[in-house]
Protein backbone atom coordinates (compact mmCIF):
# COMPACT_ATOMS: atom_id res chain seq x y z
CA UNK A 1 0.00 0.00 0.00
CA UNK A 2 1.26 3.51 -0.97
CA UNK A 3 1.82 5.63 2.38
CA UNK A 4 -0.42 8.71 2.02
CA UNK A 5 0.83 12.13 3.94
CA UNK A 6 -0.73 13.23 7.33
CA UNK A 7 -2.70 16.31 5.34
CA UNK A 8 -5.98 17.54 5.82
CA UNK A 9 -8.17 17.96 3.09
CA UNK A 10 -7.55 21.81 3.79
CA UNK A 11 -4.40 21.40 3.34
CA UNK A 12 -4.29 19.66 0.12
CA UNK A 13 -2.42 21.69 -2.26
CA UNK A 14 -4.48 20.07 -5.03
CA UNK A 15 -8.03 21.70 -4.04
CA UNK A 16 -9.75 22.62 -7.45
CA UNK A 17 -9.64 26.51 -6.29
CA UNK A 18 -5.97 26.12 -6.17
CA UNK A 19 -4.79 25.87 -10.05
CA UNK A 20 -6.78 27.68 -12.69
CA UNK A 21 -8.29 25.74 -16.12
CA UNK A 22 -5.04 27.26 -18.01
CA UNK A 23 -2.71 25.42 -15.09
CA UNK A 24 -3.95 21.91 -15.65
CA UNK A 25 -4.34 22.04 -19.68
CA UNK A 26 -0.40 23.33 -19.31
CA UNK A 27 0.16 19.85 -17.02
CA UNK A 28 -1.71 18.45 -19.67
CA UNK A 29 0.22 19.59 -22.58
CA UNK A 30 3.29 18.93 -21.01
CA UNK A 31 2.49 14.81 -20.28
CA UNK A 32 1.61 14.96 -23.90
CA UNK A 33 4.68 15.51 -24.94
CA UNK A 34 5.56 11.93 -23.66
CA UNK A 35 3.54 10.69 -26.94
CA UNK A 36 5.47 12.16 -29.38
CA UNK A 37 6.99 10.65 -31.94
CA UNK A 38 10.77 9.77 -31.37
CA UNK A 39 10.21 10.18 -27.52
CA UNK A 40 7.17 7.68 -26.01
CA UNK A 41 6.28 6.58 -29.86
CA UNK A 42 7.50 4.67 -32.21
CA UNK A 43 8.34 6.93 -35.20
CA UNK A 44 7.57 4.21 -37.94
CA UNK A 45 5.06 2.07 -36.32
CA UNK A 46 3.03 4.58 -34.18
CA UNK A 47 3.48 1.85 -31.24
CA UNK A 48 4.47 3.51 -27.72
CA UNK A 49 6.61 2.37 -25.11
CA UNK A 50 5.34 1.96 -21.70
CA UNK A 51 8.43 3.60 -20.14
CA UNK A 52 11.67 5.35 -21.97
CA UNK A 53 14.29 2.95 -20.64
CA UNK A 54 11.62 0.05 -21.51
CA UNK A 55 10.84 -0.31 -25.72
CA UNK A 56 7.76 -2.38 -25.31
CA UNK A 57 4.34 -2.01 -23.55
CA UNK A 58 1.58 -4.22 -21.99
CA UNK A 59 -2.22 -3.84 -22.87
CA UNK A 60 -2.36 -2.10 -19.66
CA UNK A 61 0.03 0.52 -21.41
CA UNK A 62 -2.00 0.30 -24.58
CA UNK A 63 -4.79 1.28 -22.82
CA UNK A 64 -3.42 4.44 -20.87
CA UNK A 65 -2.13 5.36 -24.28
CA UNK A 66 -5.66 4.92 -26.07
CA UNK A 67 -7.28 7.06 -23.01
CA UNK A 68 -4.81 9.69 -23.82
CA UNK A 69 -5.40 10.08 -26.80
CA UNK A 70 -9.06 10.33 -26.42
CA UNK A 71 -8.47 12.92 -24.13
CA UNK A 72 -6.04 14.78 -26.04
CA UNK A 73 -8.63 15.12 -28.21
CA UNK A 74 -10.97 16.25 -26.06
CA UNK A 75 -8.30 19.06 -24.70
CA UNK A 76 -7.61 20.05 -28.20
CA UNK A 77 -4.06 19.04 -27.56
CA UNK A 78 -4.17 17.34 -31.04
CA UNK A 79 -7.14 17.82 -33.70
CA UNK A 80 -8.93 14.94 -35.96
CA UNK A 81 -6.54 14.81 -38.75
CA UNK A 82 -6.43 13.34 -41.81
CA UNK A 83 -5.61 9.89 -40.86
CA UNK A 84 -2.61 9.98 -43.32
CA UNK A 85 0.10 10.35 -40.94
CA UNK A 86 -0.30 13.83 -39.53
CA UNK A 87 0.50 12.00 -35.82
CA UNK A 88 -3.90 13.57 -35.21
CA UNK A 89 -6.12 11.47 -33.23
CA UNK A 90 -7.40 9.48 -36.42
CA UNK A 91 -4.20 8.92 -37.63
CA UNK A 92 -2.88 7.86 -33.79
CA UNK A 93 -6.01 5.77 -33.28
CA UNK A 94 -6.00 3.44 -36.63
CA UNK A 95 -2.31 2.73 -36.21
CA UNK A 96 -3.25 1.07 -32.61
CA UNK A 97 -6.32 -0.68 -34.16
CA UNK A 98 -4.45 -2.22 -37.20
CA UNK A 99 -2.16 -3.61 -34.87
CA UNK A 100 -4.72 -4.92 -32.58
CA UNK A 101 -6.38 -6.52 -35.89
CA UNK A 102 -3.63 -7.86 -36.83
CA UNK A 103 -0.84 -8.73 -33.64
CA UNK A 104 0.61 -12.28 -32.38
CA UNK A 105 -1.33 -13.97 -30.46
CA UNK A 106 -0.84 -17.68 -28.47
CA UNK A 107 -3.85 -18.76 -29.26
CA UNK A 108 -6.81 -16.63 -28.19
CA UNK A 109 -4.33 -15.05 -25.93
CA UNK A 110 -2.20 -11.88 -26.14
CA UNK A 111 1.01 -12.08 -25.33
CA UNK A 112 2.16 -9.97 -22.50
CA UNK A 113 4.07 -7.46 -23.80
CA UNK A 114 5.15 -6.23 -27.43
CA UNK A 115 7.86 -4.35 -28.92
CA UNK A 116 6.71 -0.81 -29.73
CA UNK A 117 8.99 -1.47 -32.81
CA UNK A 118 8.01 -4.18 -34.60
CA UNK A 119 4.49 -5.38 -32.44
CA UNK A 120 5.68 -8.74 -31.88
CA UNK A 121 6.21 -10.20 -28.72
CA UNK A 122 8.79 -8.44 -26.17
CA UNK A 123 12.22 -10.54 -26.37
CA UNK A 124 12.97 -9.54 -22.93
CA UNK A 125 9.16 -10.60 -22.10
CA UNK A 126 9.53 -14.25 -23.31
CA UNK A 127 5.97 -15.98 -24.16
CA UNK A 128 4.15 -14.81 -21.06
CA UNK A 129 0.75 -14.40 -21.36
CA UNK A 130 -1.43 -11.26 -20.79
CA UNK A 131 -3.27 -11.26 -17.63
CA UNK A 132 -7.21 -10.13 -16.18
CA UNK A 133 -5.33 -7.12 -14.98
CA UNK A 134 -3.99 -6.09 -18.20
CA UNK A 135 -6.93 -7.03 -20.24
CA UNK A 136 -9.29 -5.55 -18.61
CA UNK A 137 -7.55 -2.32 -18.93
CA UNK A 138 -7.51 -2.43 -22.44
CA UNK A 139 -11.22 -3.66 -22.68
CA UNK A 140 -11.88 -0.26 -21.19
CA UNK A 141 -10.29 2.02 -23.10
CA UNK A 142 -11.40 0.25 -26.31
CA UNK A 143 -15.30 0.90 -24.88
CA UNK A 144 -14.43 5.03 -23.94
CA UNK A 145 -13.15 4.73 -27.87
CA UNK A 146 -16.51 3.51 -29.17
CA UNK A 147 -18.30 5.94 -26.65
CA UNK A 148 -16.21 8.66 -28.33
CA UNK A 149 -16.30 7.86 -31.66
CA UNK A 150 -19.15 5.13 -32.21
CA UNK A 151 -17.64 4.81 -35.90
CA UNK A 152 -14.91 3.08 -34.87
CA UNK A 153 -17.14 0.22 -33.04
CA UNK A 154 -16.99 -2.28 -35.58
CA UNK A 155 -13.00 -2.28 -35.87
CA UNK A 156 -13.43 -2.88 -31.68
CA UNK A 157 -15.89 -5.54 -32.01
CA UNK A 158 -13.48 -7.61 -34.31
CA UNK A 159 -10.27 -6.91 -31.60
CA UNK A 160 -12.86 -8.33 -29.04
CA UNK A 161 -13.57 -11.30 -31.04
CA UNK A 162 -9.81 -12.36 -32.09
CA UNK A 163 -9.46 -12.78 -28.12
CA UNK A 164 -13.02 -13.51 -27.09
CA UNK A 165 -12.34 -17.00 -25.20
CA UNK A 166 -9.54 -15.01 -23.83
CA UNK A 167 -11.94 -12.50 -22.06
CA UNK A 168 -14.23 -15.19 -21.16
CA UNK A 169 -11.95 -16.72 -18.78
CA UNK A 170 -9.97 -13.46 -17.87
CA UNK A 171 -13.47 -12.10 -16.76
CA UNK A 172 -13.67 -15.28 -13.70
CA UNK A 173 -10.26 -14.50 -12.78
CA UNK A 174 -10.97 -10.65 -10.79
CA UNK A 175 -10.67 -10.13 -7.32
CA UNK A 176 -13.05 -8.06 -5.18
CA UNK A 177 -11.77 -4.93 -3.79
CA UNK A 178 -11.24 -1.71 -5.42
CA UNK A 179 -8.54 -2.20 -8.03
CA UNK A 180 -10.49 -5.11 -9.54
CA UNK A 181 -13.42 -2.77 -9.79
CA UNK A 182 -12.15 -0.86 -11.89
CA UNK A 183 -10.93 -3.42 -14.07
CA UNK A 184 -14.00 -5.28 -14.09
CA UNK A 185 -15.81 -2.21 -15.20
CA UNK A 186 -13.54 -3.00 -18.79
CA UNK A 187 -15.13 -6.39 -18.81
CA UNK A 188 -18.53 -5.34 -18.20
CA UNK A 189 -18.57 -3.22 -21.33
CA UNK A 190 -18.25 -5.94 -23.68
CA UNK A 191 -20.86 -7.83 -21.60
CA UNK A 192 -19.51 -9.87 -18.58
CA UNK A 193 -20.71 -10.15 -15.30
CA UNK A 194 -19.16 -8.32 -13.18
CA UNK A 195 -21.69 -8.27 -9.92
CA UNK A 196 -19.81 -10.32 -7.80
CA UNK A 197 -16.67 -7.23 -7.83
CA UNK A 198 -19.02 -4.65 -7.99
CA UNK A 199 -21.27 -5.73 -5.35
CA UNK A 200 -18.44 -6.75 -3.08
CA UNK A 201 -17.30 -2.57 -2.94
CA UNK A 202 -20.78 -1.20 -3.23
CA UNK A 203 -21.79 -3.11 -0.35
CA UNK A 204 -18.39 -3.26 2.03
CA UNK A 205 -18.70 -3.28 5.48
CA UNK A 206 -15.08 -2.89 7.72
CA UNK A 207 -12.57 -0.78 8.24
CA UNK A 208 -12.32 2.44 6.30
CA UNK A 209 -8.84 4.75 5.62
CA UNK A 210 -9.27 8.45 5.48
CA UNK A 211 -6.77 9.87 2.49
CA UNK A 212 -7.10 13.43 1.94
CA UNK A 213 -10.34 13.97 3.88
CA UNK A 214 -12.14 10.79 1.76
CA UNK A 215 -13.13 7.98 4.24
CA UNK A 216 -12.62 4.97 2.07
CA UNK A 217 -12.60 1.49 2.08
CA UNK A 218 -9.39 -0.17 3.45
CA UNK A 219 -9.28 -2.71 0.24
CA UNK A 220 -6.36 -1.87 -1.77
CA UNK A 221 -7.53 1.97 -1.23
CA UNK A 222 -3.82 3.37 -1.10
CA UNK A 223 -3.30 1.84 -4.66
CA UNK A 224 -1.91 4.41 -6.78
CA UNK A 225 -4.89 5.36 -9.00
CA UNK A 226 -7.08 6.13 -6.67
CA UNK A 227 -4.98 8.06 -4.22
CA UNK A 228 -4.75 10.30 -7.67
CA UNK A 229 -8.03 10.51 -8.40
CA UNK A 230 -8.85 11.68 -4.73
CA UNK A 231 -5.36 14.16 -5.26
Amino acid sequence: MVLVPSVSASQNPLTPATYSTSDWLKWASTAWQYYQPGVGVNSASGLHRATLGWNCFTDWDLGTYIFSIIFARRLNLVSDGSGNGDWQFTDRINRLLTFLQNRPLSGPTPYWAYDWGSGTPCSTAGSAAGDSADEGRLLGALHALTAFRPTYSSQVASIFARSHSAYDTFSTQLGTNYYDYFMAEGYAAFGYNESNVFNAVDNYVGPHLNIYGQNLPLMKTGSEPFDLEIL
